[in-house]
């Protein structure tokens, strides 16, 4: 379906150590029924608002209760790793305060049955899903925020430490910073605050980082996880490029500079013009002191055009063509992972990188066999797998690749095609079925190896 960005294939094959996992978020999957209950979210709050489709937070793909179905079908897979993350309000339901025992026996029988299956788990301290009572007190828009987050991040590495290596503290605070209080597209839905939250999410992440190693023991390792998106301009004209340069810098050099370069780009104060920066003395060094590992989520590039006059940038994002265009218009664009990763390992100088997410949402169709066919999905993974299998036998520092998403679930703001290696029936009790793209992962990681072009 999907033209490969490369003229010749590559050596498809993978070292024997390469990690393989897939992934899921807290509030996507667990939802909130049984035992251990969850305080309210940001997302609760704000999907209630919303026509979600299929599911909502609440009740997810009842993750809880379908753990060892679950992990078995991890094990089916051939997964090596398991990257979920640690529900805030599930252990501390106000955001602060006393932990609730309940969630913390939740996590503590996942990592357990993680490790009786031999898989790793890979936990990630916060998916955007601030406790409500937080938001309540300023959310990410207050500095304090930050060290409530550290004080939950001290206790995770405390109570999990003994038996988890690698802690990822935060996923994507681009999107929880500038969606969800820059343009409001997320929770908790505020606009014109952007600037503050990213400050106080990366200012979150310096002080988990340093509470990790210092509770979790030696053997910890810590980095974060974040999303890169090539910004490519659509024509050669000077303007154009430096549009390009612009939306680059919006979209991922305020993440990726404060975080690796230690200093925010210089086109910040001209991406927030109505925004003071909310730095102080210190704030710098600690958001930018090493990482053990950087996660990378690659999805897609954009493409953008100069648009004086255009509000809130002076740019205009194309769309892309309809060969290459998923169900919610994103451009499926395989070489742009190996740009990213080209950026993250020869412009940044990171050493260990995983790929914590890579998946594509599409429209299943269940034949009368019970096989759910989800053939966008196993091209996409082909084309971005064999990316990735060049990119390591050019030596990348790339040590793991983690497929999104494990189960169909809770989507966030982008309700419609669904993004699993597993279909869940929402109609009839929830029921798990593998898809097509299930098997073709699970040949790759028992195989070691891309198959060829003409093996399919």
């Amino acid at each position: 379906m999907f033209e490969d960005p490369l003229k010749e294939p590559p050596r498809t094959g993978f070292p024997a150590d390469f990690l393989w996992g897939t992934a899921t978020a807290a509030m996507a999957v667990e939802g909130a029924l049984g035992d251990a209950v969850r305080g309210e979210t940001i997302w609760d709050a704000f999907s209630a608002a919303e026509d979600e489709g299929f599911t909502g937070p609440d009740r997810g793909c009842d993750h809880l209760r379908r753990l060892s179905e679950d992990i078995e079908l991890m094990r089916r897979l051939g997964a090596g790793a398991y990257r979920f993350s640690v529900a805030w309000a599930r252990v501390f339901p106000e955001g602060r305060g006393r932990a609730d025992a309940r969630g913390v026996a939740w996590y503590e029988t996942l990592i357990e049955a993680l490790a009786r299956a031999g898989i790793r788990p890979f936990p990630t301290l916060y998916y955007w899903d601030l406790p409500l009572a937080l938001t309540r007190r300023g959310g990410w828009a207050h500095r304090d925020t930050a060290l409530y987050f550290a004080d939950f991040a001290a206790f995770c590495a405390e109570r999990f430490g003994h038996c988890v290596s690698w802690f990822t503290t935060l996923n994507d605070p681009w999107s929880a910073a500038l969606r969800g209080y820059g343009d409001g597209s997320h929770a908790p839905g505020i606009r014109g605050h952007g600037r503050r939250a990213l400050h106080h999410l990366l200012l979150a992440h310096g002080h988990a980082a340093a509470a990790v190693r210092q509770l979790a023991g030696e053997k910890a390792r810590v980095g974060i996880a974040v999303t890169v998106t090539p910004v490519h301009a659509a024509r050669p004209e000077a303007a154009h490029a430096q549009a390009a340069a612009l939306y680059d810098a919006y979209l991922n050099r305020c993440v990726l500079d404060p975080l690796l370069l230690g200093s925010y780009p210089l086109e910040t104060d001209a991406i927030f013009p109505r925004e003071a920066s909310p730095a102080v003395d210190g704030d710098a060094e600690l958001i930018a002191a090493p990482l053990d590992f950087i996660g990378l989520n690659y999805y897609t590039r954009r493409l953008v055009l100069a648009a004086p006059g255009a509000r809130p940038l002076p740019v205009k994002i194309l769309p892309p063509p309809p060969a290459a265009r998923t169900p919610l218009d994103d451009e499926v664009y395989p070489a742009g992972l190996r740009e990213a990763l080209d950026r993250l390992a020869d412009g940044y100088g990171q050493k260990k990188i995983f790929v914590t997410e890579n998946g594509i949402p599409c429209e299943d169709s269940k034949a009368d066999d019970g096989t759910v066919r989800d053939g966008a999905r196993v091209e996409f993974l082909k084309a971005h797998l064999r990316v990735l299998a060049a990119a390591v036998k050019d030596k990348l520092p790339v040590e793991g690749y983690f497929a999104w998403s494990l189960l169909d679930g809770f989507q966030w703001s982008r309700a419609g095609p669904r993004w699993g290696l597993v279909h869940v029936d929402f109609e009839a009790a929830l029921a798990r079925t593998p898809k097509e793209s299930f098997a073709f992962l699970s040949r790759v990681i028992d195989a070691g190896a891309v198959p060829n072009p003409d093996a399919w």
